[in-house]
């Protein structure tokens, strides 16, 4: 059973606007598009070192965002691929570009929601990422306090399915953040704020996410506010 600590962020951030015109989007589903000689592999284990079965792999480049109803432009070299883990919990991306930099997202729900999140850049053809283990989800309260920015904006997170929006107060909730790789006791994540204005483009914001990886953290929050 995991204890709540609540976690409080808070992060200035000047406010600018940025213009945006639509563009195509060019995704690769799926294993084996054809899209490079990279294969990246691993295997996902409970806290008890059995093996998580049939859980959800998702890669995506770092870069990528959620789509949206009103399509926000994504880069067009987005790569996306869905497998499965097997019954030993190991899992095999195939055919993904070298060179570029990736978020492997793995993701129970068999049972309470848990997940484990890798970045990495895939210089070499094969790369192991080892044996990972998944850990609850984390979830956000946060809101956003940016002057000029209109009400019910969204909120997206770099390189995963994760899509949000606040509400007339700028308040907004993400249920399921997976823990990442974490560094001197932060783990980071970068988020996108943004609205779209009418008659085309939009007003966005990009900004840092920091929880703290020292705490058996369950909910954090957070507060984006702008000068």
């Amino acid at each position: 059973m995991h204890s709540v600590v609540i976690v409080n962020l808070v992060t200035f951030i000047a406010f600018s606007f940025v213009f945006c015109t639509k563009s195509p989007v060019v995704s690769d589903n799926g294993s084996g598009t054809g899209v490079g000689n990279g294969i990246i592999s691993g295997r996902v284990l409970y806290a008890d070192s059995t093996p998580v079965k049939g859980a959800v792999v998702l890669l995506r480049t770092q870069g990528y965002l959620a789509d949206t109803a009103e399509n926000a432009p994504k880069r067009n070299n987005d790569t996306l691929a869905t497998v499965s883990t097997d019954s030993s919990g190991t899992f095999h991306l195939e055919s993904i570009g070298t060179g570029n930099s990736y978020c492997v997202e793995v993701r129970d729900n068999n049972q309470k929601p848990q997940a484990t999140l890798i970045k990495l850049a895939l210089t070499n053809d094969s790369q192991s990422l080892g044996t990972r283990i998944v850990k609850p989800v984390i979830k956000v309260l946060g809101k956003v306090t940016l002057t000029g920015l209109p009400a019910n904006a969204f909120v997206q997170v770099y390189g995963l399915e994760i899509l949000s929006r606040t509400d007339s107060s700028g308040s907004f909730e993400i249920n399921d953040l997976p823990v990442g790789e974490c560094e001197r006791g932060e783990c980071e994540y970068k988020l996108r704020i943004f609205s779209p204005l009418p008659g085309g483009g939009i007003v966005s914001k990009d900004c840092e996410l920091e929880i703290s990886s020292d705490k058996d953290t369950t909910i954090a929050k957070i507060e984006l506010e702008g000068r």
